[in-house]
């Protein structure tokens, strides 16, 4: 897999290359789909907010509102897909909204904090990076040691057994794991200073 970074990516938007839209809508939509869902909308919904919301930003990109010496990109989406999802939890609030219980505080009026969707982001934001960084590492290292860290890193289960299943010592074991956190910890390193440039 090519590693575009985000400054080309957002050259190439901000340049209206026609190929930049998709590949800024498919590089973000994701984080910003389930940030809606976390604050409640549903699927539909969600995907309605992520694509008001990644129009708004690329428009922004087109016409220099975002500026990365001032802020992380990060931040910069969460404002955008934090107004969108508001807008769109009040606009079904007053739609779902019958006289009969106009005035009172339900579901649809109860907006969560501007705190709570910031945690919200910030997990997905990291969910978001972290499945950038595996989508990579998945293209350098063979499907055997990818499974190996994936038993002993993310399942957490016990090293001899995982040396016992693939048949490997525990030394290999570890090896495999260490090898790919450090890619991992290089490909986050990457993105973290490419959205603080």
């Amino acid at each position: 897999m090519s590693w575009e970074t985000t400054t080309i990516l957002l050259e190439r938007l901000r340049a209206f290359d026609d190929a930049a839209w998709r590949d800024f809508s498919e590089r973000f939509r994701t984080p910003i789909a389930a940030f809606a869902r976390r604050n409640g909308l549903d699927a539909e919904a969600a995907q309605d907010v992520a694509q008001e919301a990644l129009a708004a930003a690329a428009e922004g990109v087109r016409a220099g509102r975002y500026e990365r010496g001032r802020g992380r990109l990060s931040a910069w989406l969460f404002g955008i897909a934090w107004n969108e999802a508001m807008r769109r939890r009040r606009d079904d609030r007053f739609e779902r909204q019958s006289p009969s219980i106009a005035g009172r505080t339900t579901f649809f009026s109860a907006l969560p904090s501007e705190a709570a969707a910031r945690t919200a982001w910030d997990h997905e934001w990291e969910r978001f990076v972290l499945d950038r960084c595996m989508s990579v590492a998945r293209g350098e290292f063979t499907d055997r040691v990818l499974a190996i860290f994936d038993a002993v890193a993310i399942r957490a289960v016990d090293p001899a057994l995982v040396a016992r299943e693939f048949g490997v010592t525990r030394n290999a074991v570890f090896i495999a794991k260490h090898r790919v956190l450090r890619r991992l910890r290089e490909l986050r390193e990457s993105i973290e200073a490419e959205e603080a440039a």
